[in-house]
Parts: C-alpha cells; sequence; structure tokens
C-alpha cells in the first residue's frame, strides 16, 4: 500500500495559478442594504488595485501593480479588459476594490504612490432606485496568493462590505388623519430629509472608520424612498409610515434614502 500526505504549503501552493493570472470571484457580506440584499452575489462592475510590495525591486513591483482595473461579470465570470499578473506566489500585495464602477473615473484616485483615500457622492433623490447609492469596499493588505490564506481554487475571492449604513424613520401619525373615515393609503406622498451630507470621504486603510464627513461640508436636503405603509385598524387606531435612508443614512410607509453622515436632521418636511 502506498500513502502520500500534503502539508499546508503544499495545499496553498495547488491553488496558485500555473500562468500568474489574477482571477476573482466576488460577492456580498451580511450587512444589508436596499442596493444589495445580504450576501447575494454582486452583478455590477467594480474597480480592483492591487499594489505590489516587492522588498527587492521597486521597478519590478511597478510592473505587477495595477490601479483602478474594471471588471466586469459575463457567463458567470468576472473579466477585466486587460490581463493582470500576480508576480508569483508569495510576493505580499495591498489589495482594495470599490462598487459599483459607473466608469473608469469614479475610483480614478484610490492610488498615487500609495494608496489614497476616495470621496463618494450618492443622489440626494433617493426615489432613484440606484445602485450607485450604495458603497461596497474590499481591503486586504499583504495579501499573499499562495498562502494558506491567499487564493481559493486559484481564484481571489473577494467578500465586499457596504461602507454606509441604512437609517429606518418610522413616523406614526395621529387619529386626526382617521377621519372622515380611516385612510386606505398613506397621506404622505414625500419626505424631505435635512441636514445630510451626501459626500463621504472613504478610506479604506484607517482602523477608526473608514467613513467620515468634511467638518464643514454642505448640508444637502434628501428626498427619502417610500417603503410600506401599514393600514390602521379600529375607531382609535393610528397610521405608521417608515421612512428609511442609507447613512454613512417614517406611516408605517417606508422611505428610504442613502447619505454618509447621520448628523441630526434640522428639518424633515412631509407633504
Amino acid at each position: 500500500m502506498l500513502g502520500s500526505c500534503s502539508n499546508d504549503d503544499d495545499l496553498a501552493q495547488s491553488n496558485y495559478p500555473s500562468d500568474n493570472i489574477v482571477r476573482v470571484t466576488a460577492s456580498v457580506n451580511n450587512a444589508k442594504t436596499r442596493a444589495e440584499g445580504a450576501g447575494t452575489p454582486l452583478e455590477k462592475p467594480f474597480s480592483l488595485t492591487i499594489v505590489n510590495n516587492s522588498p527587492e525591486n521597486a521597478a519590478v513591483g511597478s510592473k505587477y501593480t495595477y490601479v483602478n482595473k474594471i471588471f466586469k461579470k459575463s457567463g458567470g465570470e468576472w473579466i477585466c479588459d486587460e490581463t493582470l499578473l500576480w508576480q508569483n506566489a508569495s510576493t505580499p500585495v495591498d489589495i482594495v476594490a470599490f462598487a459599483p464602477a459607473q466608469d473608469e473615473s469614479t475610483f480614478q484616485n484610490v492610488y498615487n504612490g500609495g494608496l489614497k483615500f476616495i470621496a463618494y457622492t450618492v443622489y440626494s433623490d433617493q426615489n432613484k432606485n440606484d445602485f450607485a447609492n450604495d458603497l461596497l469596499y474590499f481591503y486586504s493588505p499583504g495579501f499573499v496568493p499562495g498562502s494558506e490564506n491567499g487564493l481559493k481554487e486559484k481564484k481571489l475571492n473577494m467578500q465586499f462590505n457596504h461602507a454606509f449604513c441604512q437609517i429606518n424613520i418610522n413616523v406614526t401619525l395621529g387619529t386626526e388623519f382617521n377621519k372622515p373615515n380611516i385612510p386606505k393609503t398613506s397621506p404622505i406622498t414625500e419626505a424631505v430629509l435635512g441636514g445630510t451630507t451626501i459626500t463621504a470621504i472613504v478610506d479604506v486603510t484607517k482602523t477608526d472608520g473608514i467613513v467620515k464627513t468634511e467638518t464643514d461640508a454642505t448640508l444637502t436636503d434628501i428626498i427619502t424612498k417610500n417603503g410600506a405603509f401599514t393600514y390602521p385598524t379600529g375607531d382609535n387606531a393610528v397610521e405608521k409610515h417608515l421612512l428609511h435612508r442609507h447613512s454613512a443614512g417614517g406611516c408605517c410607509q417606508h422611505l428610504q434614502g442613502d447619505a454618509e453622515d447621520s448628523r441630526q436632521a434640522l428639518r424633515m418636511d412631509f407633504s
């Protein structure tokens, strides 16, 4: 009888591609927002930056550094117009990715001699059901492709996180809205949330919170997105209307929006 065994290094090396080509898989972690469901596969294009940290040769490191390369999904696989290569199985790299990449300019400033912060803006009108109202990111410093915690099945396995969170605002209407009859639809047609900033400074290398806003940022009104309306019952019933927005962001109808700063609203207007 012949027997054999494999150590962890052998198994890790077996996950490294012989052609050195960077191949990826991508999905979204558990946090749930309107733009992406929990744990769902990522479908929109994303930007990938790989910074090679070759300790021997800066020129070689530069050769294997790729900035803001756009990946799009095609036939179930993530494809880049340019072929990206790992230098080898053992050279560490810093990896950062953002989604959605609307075009090549969205995250073009992510690297300049080192990873930099980016400014990202969401829409002030949150009634637009647009993926760009969310920001997903992946960050892996010191990633070694051929290590035990490196590539999986010869691919870079990226689990994106949400940079922003979702804030739900519940508004309960008094019984005076029940006259002459209890309404079956919400009397609120629009809600505007004031005192919000819609541009965030995002720095994935920070350990004390990657999303911040400028202290002198211009405050903006957000039109929230309608959600579910809870139909009241009984003579003393009240209506509930839920408003929600994303924030770095009530009736029970659901109004929703995205923003990067959860400052106290200066005004909430209903119509």
